[in-house]
């Protein structure tokens, strides 16, 4: 059973538009990193979906967040081949993060959308996490910030995306009303995430 798989194609709408009438499913522009990219969405209980990008696109290893992000762990002295292992990953992170990826397949494709909203906070956040790190731990490279840096004009253009797809797909009061809900759920994930790594540390929980 296909649920979820990304391929090329020439016409990338095209291809997605047939793909969703046999799939008995729509299309939808891909709110991801390559313009011009299409998916088509079955709806169905198991989330399938194909996304289809431009022929030219192509993706190299080791220039994407995830590469980003184990240099910053090598930057503070961890061991990169640990931190992708998710092996110290705290029980309670991982179940906020199992949460939000149950919460994003067992609903509506808009309403998944809808809880990924809180990108439209994040340049703003992320440009406040650079200055600290830059202020606390100037010890750490500033290649090492990749990560954050490429966050913020990505983020923005997330949430820009993601805001105009619920817009013009959260047509019922039905489904207003289940993405203001996802998105007070994802809120809520973030916090017991954030919670529970500041009662690892030691540190004061933050006010609400």
């Amino acid at each position: 059973m296909i649920r979820h798989v990304s391929i090329p194609a020439r016409d990338p709408h095209h291809v997605a538009t047939v793909l969703a009438e046999v799939m008995q499913g729509r299309v939808y522009p891909f709110p991801g990193p390559v313009p011009g990219a299409f998916m088509a969405v079955a709806g169905d209980a198991h989330g399938t979906q194909i996304e289809i990008y431009p022929e030219q696109a192509a993706a190299a290893p080791g220039e994407g967040g995830l590469h980003q992000w184990l240099k910053l762990g090598e930057a503070t002295g961890l061991d990169p081949a640990e931190v992708a292992s998710c092996a110290r990953v705290l029980p309670g992170v991982r179940f906020a993060c199992d949460s939000y990826v149950s919460l994003c397949r067992e609903s509506p494709l808009v309403v998944a959308v809808a809880s990924s909203l809180t990108e439209m906070f994040a340049p703003d956040l992320m440009s406040a996490r650079i200055a600290a790190w830059e202020k606390h731990y100037p010890w750490v490279g500033s290649e090492a910030l990749a990560y954050f840096r490429a966050r913020v004009p990505r983020a923005r253009r997330d949430g820009e995306e993601g805001l105009a797809f619920v817009v013009a797909n959260a047509t019922s009061r039905q489904l207003q009303d289940l993405c203001v809900a996802a998105l007070v759920r994802k809120t809520e994930i973030l916090w017991h995430l954030a919670d529970c790594v500041q009662a690892a540390s030691g540190a004061t929980s933050a006010s609400r």
